[in-house]
């Protein structure tokens, strides 16, 4: 009989924690919607990261790939520091 309760508490465990699976994710994908529409459409003069790079670091040697994909990657991050900056800028002139 004791076997019969403790499958019973396991499969009561298992169907509550499926259903806070399913509940939390609705939540997460309700505040992921808000934060995509909260978020302003990139300017005109942004420039975009570019992601597509992936073939010419391919067709490098091997010697030359992690330099490539060093180079990429502080360039992007040059471009998102950038364009940080300006956003800052933008919301001090608000002020």
């Amino acid at each position: 009989m004791q076997a019969k309760y403790l499958i019973i508490i396991a499969l009561l465990g298992i169907a509550g924690l499926l259903g806070f699976n399913i509940i939390n994710s609705s939540h997460y994908e309700d505040n992921k919607a808000v934060a995509i529409n909260t978020v302003e459409p990139p300017e005109s003069n942004d420039k975009p990261i570019s992601t597509t790079n992936r073939e010419g670091i391919a067709n490098k040697p091997l010697d030359e790939q992690p330099k490539a994909i060093m180079d990429k990657a502080t360039t992007q991050i040059n471009q998102a520091q950038q364009t940080e900056q300006e956003r800052l800028k933008k919301m001090d002139s608000l002020q």
